[in-house]
């Protein structure tokens, strides 16, 4: 009996997973969700970004190894290459303009592009929200309005 009671648990866990999805567990819905843009930064690791800032990304789908990402940094314009399988994600190498701006736009931006670059995987909060996790920190967006 208790056997059966861990496979129905087990098998439960599997809904709204996809046959090409099942090897890392993520709807195929999560994973397209994704792609388009723009996505507006609303936090840089738990520290908001400063006021008026325009920080946002973009992610193109492509065929293998040419899915671009672009996007505004605060104070200048980026671009790269993104790939992403299940939750895990790639981002970069990004390339960027180089004007400068006031102090909190540069940090701002600096602490963004070192996020991107580090990201490492993407989450999905209930509300909608997308958030890019890696070593230098959490990057959380949510889809701009048209």
């Amino acid at each position: 009996m208790r056997l059966l009671a861990l496979a129905a648990v087990a098998l439960s866990g599997c809904a709204g997973i996809t046959a090409d999805s099942r090897s890392t567990r993520t709807p195929v819905a999560a994973v397209m969700a994704i792609s388009g843009g723009p996505w507006a930064v609303e936090d840089l690791d738990g520290g908001g970004i400063p006021d008026g800032a325009r920080l946002d990304i973009s992610f193109e789908p492509g065929d293998a190894g040419t899915s671009r990402v672009t996007g505004h940094g605060g104070c200048n314009r980026f671009s790269g290459r993104w790939a992403q399988v299940g939750h895990d994600i790639t981002i970069g190498p990004l390339v960027a303009t180089r004007m400068a701006c006031p102090q909190p736009l540069m940090e701002a931006e600096t602490k963004y592009l070192k996020a991107l670059d580090a990201a490492k995987t993407v989450a999905f909060d209930g509300d909608g929200a997308l958030r890019l996790i890696g070593s230098a920190g959490t990057v959380k967006l949510r889809k701009a309005k048209a």
